[in-house]
C-alpha cells in the first residue's frame, strides 16, 4: 500500500485487492480528518455513497459527527439519509459539515457541483473533500463524463482522455477549490491503474480572500 502527494509521500500503486484498496482509502480519510483536527475544526463528516459502513467503522466512528447518504437502507447504528444523494445535498444545510466524502464507483463529480454551487468556504474555514475517481472506464471507452469535462476544462481528443486522466483531475480540482473561494492546502492520492484507472484522493482546503471566484449561474 502507498500513497503519492506533493510533498511527504512515496508514489507508488494500491494493491490490487479489494482489501488493499480499503487500507488505503482509511488511510486517507485518517490523514484528512486529522488535518481538519489541527486546524480547530469540527470534524462533521457527510459521507454521499455511505454503502456497507467500512468506511465509518475503519475511521469516520472517530468523526466528531457524521451523516451518510445511500440509495439501500443498512441496519446498523448510522444516522443517514435513504436516497439519491444529488437530492439530498441539495435539501439540507451543508454547512453542517467540514468533511465530503464522496466515494461512488463512477465520477463524483456531480456531486461536487453541488457542493460548490451551495456551500463556499467562509472566511477561516478549512474542509476536507475525499474524492474516488472513476472515470478511467469511461475514458477509455471512448465517453465523455459531463461534469468531470466540465471540471476539466474543454479536452477536445475525447478518445486520448485515458492519456490525460491524472492532468484532468488535476485541472477539475483546480476548478473546484476555485469556485469554493479556496486554495488547496494538502493532497494525498493513491493510484490503481489496473481495471478502472481508480485514483483514491483526499484533499484539505483552505479560505482563500484572494482566489479567484467563478461567477455563479
Amino acid at each position: 500500500m502507498s500513497l503519492h502527494t506533493r510533498g511527504d509521500l512515496t508514489i507508488g500503486k494500491v494493491a490490487k485487492v479489494r482489501s488493499g484498496a480499503e487500507r488505503t482509502k482509511a488511510e486517507i480519510r485518517r490523514r484528512v480528518l486529522d488535518a481538519i483536527r489541527e486546524a480547530r475544526r469540527p470534524a462533521n463528516v457527510l459521507d454521499a455513497f455511505a454503502g456497507h459502513g467500512q468506511m465509518h467503522a475503519m475511521v469516520w466512528k472517530d468523526a466528531d459527527a457524521y451523516v451518510g447518504i445511500d440509495l439501500d437502507w443498512w441496519r446498523d447504528d448510522r444516522l443517514a439519509f435513504v436516497g439519491d444523494n444529488r437530492r439530498v445535498m441539495r435539501a439540507i444545510d451543508l454547512y453542517q459539515h467540514t468533511i465530503f466524502d464522496f466515494d461512488g464507483f463512477g465520477p463524483p463529480w456531480e456531486q461536487v457541483y453541488i457542493l460548490v454551487r451551495r456551500r463556499p468556504l467562509r472566511p477561516g474555514e478549512t474542509i476536507g473533500v475525499i474524492l474516488t475517481e472513476g472515470s478511467g472506464l469511461a475514458l477509455k471507452a471512448g465517453a465523455k463524463p459531463t461534469a468531470f469535462y466540465w471540471f476539466a476544462g474543454n479536452v477536445k481528443n475525447v478518445a486520448g482522455g485515458i492519456l490525460i486522466h491524472d492532468d484532468m483531475i488535476d485541472r477539475a480540482i483546480d476548478k473546484m477549490c476555485r469556485m469554493l473561494g479556496g486554495r488547496l492546502a494538502r493532497r494525498w492520492q493513491a493510484s490503481n491503474n489496473s481495471g478502472g484507472h481508480m485514483r483514491y484522493i483526499g484533499l484539505v482546503l483552505e479560505h482563500d480572500p484572494q482566489a479567484e471566484r467563478i461567477a455563479r449561474g
